[in-house]
């Protein structure tokens, strides 16, 4: 993942799981592991081992970062464009959407979806100029992979 502002680039990297039974868990690199689970952020900070709580609607980068909530936004956004593209000799299915709210950084995306696996490839996220803001790449993406409960608990 890759956030641009005015001043600098920040890349991260991490490991994305969801359930639909116990919510979404993203590994921040080695530094900390959020649970996302109803209308709470549960993170622990590998480093310190400090743990702590927050509301959902804290974040508002990294959770867009899902395809899931992706996904719901789908379901709730008037204005949807799907088209295909051809980047590189590949085929994409791209899903393009508005993003509610009141973040001029954080106005449209598109969801690059490759034809051939049917997987998702990448996820660009525009500011209210049409700059990209957020690049989310997806790699070793798995569909409907058994995941165990306690993977989603934070201790």
């Amino acid at each position: 993942m890759k956030i641009q502002n005015d001043k600098q680039t920040v890349s991260y990297k991490g490991k994305q799981f969801y359930d639909k039974r116990y919510g979404y868990r993203f590994e921040l690199e080695n530094n900390r592991i959020m649970v996302y689970k109803d209308n709470n952020i549960f993170v622990k900070d590998l480093k310190s081992g400090f743990k702590y709580s927050t509301d959902k609607s804290f974040d508002s980068v990294f959770k867009l970062s899902f395809i899931g909530e992706y996904i719901g936004l789908i379901y709730t956004n008037e204005k949807i464009k799907v088209s295909l593209k051809t980047i590189n000799n590949k085929k994409y299915e791209v899903i393009g959407l508005d993003i509610p709210g009141n973040n001029k950084n954080i106005s449209k995306a598109n969801l690059y979806i490759n034809v051939d696996n049917e997987k998702p490839e990448h996820l660009s996220i525009y500011d209210w100029k049409d700059s990209e803001k957020i690049k989310v790449e997806y790699s070793n993406f798995n569909f409907n992979t058994e995941l165990n409960k306690n993977l989603f608990v934070i201790d």
